[in-house]
């Protein structure tokens, strides 16, 4: 059962998995860690390209490399495949298991913060205490990475400054 789908750039390391795909996929990855170990994934590296029409390639490689699977990668399941219906299966659903995330310390961007129910979302002002206001990362909500966690501390950050200054807001 697929439990979430994304789709953007993905980067093999040394270390495992990188990049956009990566950084979103790791916070829903996390939760499923909670609750159950391993994590079982399946990456398509053709999303738009449909397993048909892989069949229908008469050079499924020339093909794979003309849509754009790096050669290394193609090499790989190339060794792993013994024929044209495993290589076009592993292209479509390569399969991958994940026991941890790096953790904390390598993390892009973290989790949790100051409850949005605590927080007047007009001023910032804390609603325990109008002397307080909290932006940015402090609070608890997650952005995409791609200049969205700037953006909203930026936001956030000027409609605090707006409002400093008015306690009874």
């Amino acid at each position: 059962k697929i439990k979430k789908a994304i789709t953007h750039d993905l980067l093999f390391t040394h270390f495992g998995l990188s990049g956009p795909a990566a950084l979103r996929g790791s916070f829903y990855v996390q939760q499923v860690l909670e609750k159950e170990t391993p994590v079982r994934l399946t990456i398509d590296f053709l999303k738009d390209v449909s397993i048909d029409t892989l069949m229908q390639a008469e050079d499924i490689e020339a093909y794979a490399l003309e849509a754009g699977v790096p050669k290394r990668l193609l090499a790989f399941i190339k060794e792993q495949a013994s024929n044209k219906n495993m290589i076009i299966d592993y292209l479509k659903r390569f399969p991958m298991t994940t026991y941890e995330t790096r953790g904390f310390s390598h993390a892009f961007v973290t989790n949790g913060g100051i409850s949005l129910k605590e927080i007047n979302p007009k001023t910032l002002k804390s609603k325990l205490d109008p002397h307080i206001s909290c932006i940015g990362e402090l609070l608890d909500y997650n952005a995409f990475t791609g200049g969205f966690n700037i953006t909203s501390a930026f936001a956030t950050g000027f409609t605090a400054g707006k409002y400093a200054l008015d306690i009874e807001a």
